[in-house]
């Protein structure tokens, strides 16, 4: 079967069909039919990939044809559409003293559902404005909270390396993030050090933790007692990492500290 998974301008991500004579690439947007009408995604992934899996089923949404010059002119006016709706919808807000951030708002191709996505440090349900908006703008309402990740990922931000950050930019997925690859790449334990725009646990701690990984398997851990060859054979405790360069920093029963070599170390 013909397969892709895709991910929608909210970043949510679907398996789906591709319908017969439809060639599709990764990175291209398609028109896609989905349970509430006609809508554009991204293609991330294109193959026949649920059939090792145990709990395959078959998709019920289509890749219908790739976006063409006139979807895109109705993605032009659906913006236009959905700023006064936003607009509307901030003003419900006002009067009823509510404050929070909307971050994403949006039409679906065919002007069927209109998706409002906020952020707020505390819970709080929109839902019940969904009435006038459907009504005044004959649209179904899609309104939800989203956490500091997805808000990130929907605004755009850039990272502490000076780009735009890697789930506004080319990760398509989120995987989690834990402190354990913090502390695998010896990195200090703290929040200026380990958190990223979004106040979370910096993604490019997962992708750069296969190579501390790989590059710190043979090394000896913090606290492994060793003699140092090069220097008399005296004895020390390692009390630091640097584990890119393959170099230890050892505290010497005498008081010294060395900068070595791992690979020069007898333990």
């Amino acid at each position: 079967m013909n397969l892709a998974h895709i991910m929608t301008p909210e970043h949510a991500l679907f398996y789906c069909r591709v319908n017969p004579g439809v060639k599709v690439r990764p990175g291209d947007r398609y028109v896609v039919d989905f349970d509430y009408g006609l809508d554009e995604a991204e293609v991330v992934e294109h193959g026949d990939f649920l059939r090792d899996s145990k709990d395959f089923r078959i998709p019920g949404f289509n890749i219908e044809r790739p976006l063409n010059a006139s979807d895109l002119h109705k993605i032009e006016l659906n913006q236009k559409l959905a700023k006064q709706a936003e607009a509307q919808l901030r003003e419900e807000l006002i009067s009823a003293h509510i404050r929070v951030k909307i971050v994403h708002t949006r039409l679906s191709l065919d002007g069927g559902r209109i998706f409002f996505r906020y952020a707020s440090k505390n819970a709080v349900n929109l839902t019940r404005f969904a009435d006038t908006i459907q009504s005044k703008f004959n649209v179904d309402v899609n309104i939800w909270q989203v956490g500091a990740r997805d808000e990130c990922r929907l605004t755009g931000c850039i990272g502490c390396c000076g780009r735009p950050s890697c789930c506004s930019s080319w990760q398509k997925r989120e995987y989690p993030v834990n402190l354990r690859m913090a502390k695998t790449q010896g990195m200090p334990l703290g929040p200026a050090t380990l958190n990223g725009t979004c106040n979370r646990l910096k993604c490019c701690l997962l992708h750069e933790n296969h190579v501390y990984e790989e590059a710190g398997a043979n090394m000896p851990e913090n606290g492994t007692r060793v003699i140092c060859p090069a220097h008399d054979n005296v004895k020390g405790v390692i009390i630091n990492r640097d584990i890119l360069r393959g170099r230890v920093v050892v505290k010497t029963v005498d008081g010294k500290f060395l900068s070595l070599a791992a690979d020069e170390l007898s333990y």
